[in-house]
């Protein structure tokens, strides 16, 4: 008996082994290769409801719609509370336009657990494209209430809003997700980990592949580029008074002014550091959506290289400059043009912290 349950254990790790790989080659979008992985663990095991779960997801992955459904199915006959499962049957069905079934299928979802957020939110997603209303809405805002650091939630409230012609809603809950995909490394979990089932940015494609607006763009770029500019300027204005300490000209201004040119290259590239993409490409779609923000972060960029020609070339022009270039940048972020205030909304609102405030 003891040799018989060893070797049952063995093969239940072996299995599991061979999900993990799954897991890794579906991150690497190889779902065909992943396929072949899970199915040497179901050869092992063909009780392994996660398998069955993870094979039906790299079907959806592969856009084989049909092909996910048994697989998902079969998972829920193991165990009929597997929510991974759920949730790929019911995006299976939704893709394939079997409303009915999707519908029934998004409620065995929701039944799971109404209180969880992932549930409100993929119930809302499933009902988004077979019959998108008030539940879908309904649910996208219980599944933001339940968790508003996620940005999941949010892209499904945007989403279902958008669909719904709930323009104002949609960008700003769009630009809410994008703020947490930026900040939160949890997003960059995906639909792989059945662990905890997060889905991420591969099951967003597939509900909706589009890019974000000028707007929510414009929103995304001023919580990343709006603080460097703040900091920038003060360094820009207040790094040549430093200089000036040292003495005009002497070896001593010269080598604060060196420290203060270090200084600022580091600080600038760790505040970019959050960027989704090259600065160079970021600056320009800022300067396609935000040209006041954009003057602000070459007019910042300017003080380090005046600072670095009054090392070679002391004098006071490149100290001047320096100062001129932080009160423009500081000017600059002054001058942006804010949307504009909704109805019976105030300036001190926007300083409040839901998201769906500017």
């Amino acid at each position: 008996m003891a040799s018989e349950h060893d070797a049952a254990g063995s093969e239940q790790d072996e299995a599991r082994s061979y999900l993990q790989r799954a897991e890794l080659l579906n991150d690497l979008g190889r779902y065909d290769e992943a396929i072949e992985e899970v199915r040497h663990a179901l050869a092992l095991n063909p009780e392994y409801a996660d398998a069955h779960a993870m094979l039906a997801l790299l079907q959806f992955h592969a856009k084989r719609y049909e092909e996910a459904i048994e697989p998902a199915e079969a998972a829920l006959t193991i165990d009929p509370e597997h929510l991974a499962a759920h949730i790929v049957r019911g995006h299976a069905l939704a893709a394939l336009r079997r409303t009915e079934a999707a519908l029934s299928a998004a409620e065995d979802l929701f039944r799971q657990d109404p209180e969880s957020w992932l549930v409100n939110a993929e119930y809302a997603a499933i009902l988004r494209q077979v019959r998108n209303g008030q539940p879908a809405l309904d649910a996208a805002w219980r599944a933001v209430r339940l968790a508003p650091e996620e940005p999941r939630a949010h892209h499904v409230l945007a989403l279902v809003a958008g669909d719904l012609g709930l323009t104002e809603l949609a960008e700003r809950a769009r630009s809410e997700a994008a703020r947490l995909q930026l900040e939160s490394k949890s997003a960059d979990q995906d639909l792989g980990s059945l662990a905890g089932f997060s889905p991420g940015s591969n099951l967003i494609d597939e509900l909706h592949n589009s890019d974000p607006t000028d707007e929510v763009l414009r929103y995304m770029l001023l919580g990343t580029f709006g603080p460097v500019v703040q900091i920038g300027a003060g360094y820009a204005v207040l790094s040549p008074v430093l200089v000036a300490c040292g003495g005009p000209g002497t070896i001593l201004s010269r080598a604060v002014a060196l420290v203060l040119v270090i200084a600022g290259v580091a600080g600038g590239l760790h505040l970019t550091r959050r960027l989704p993409g090259s600065v160079t490409a970021m600056v320009r779609k800022l300067g396609r959506v935000d040209v006041w923000l954009t003057r602000a972060v070459y007019a910042v960029a300017v003080a380090p290289l005046a600072l670095l020609i009054y090392v070679l070339l002391p004098g006071p022009w490149p100290l001047a400059l320096s100062v001129i270039a932080g009160l423009f940048a500081g000017t600059a972020l002054m001058m942006r043009v804010d949307p504009p205030l909704g109805p019976g909304e105030q300036d001190s609102d926007r300083t409040g912290r839901h998201p769906y405030w500017w």
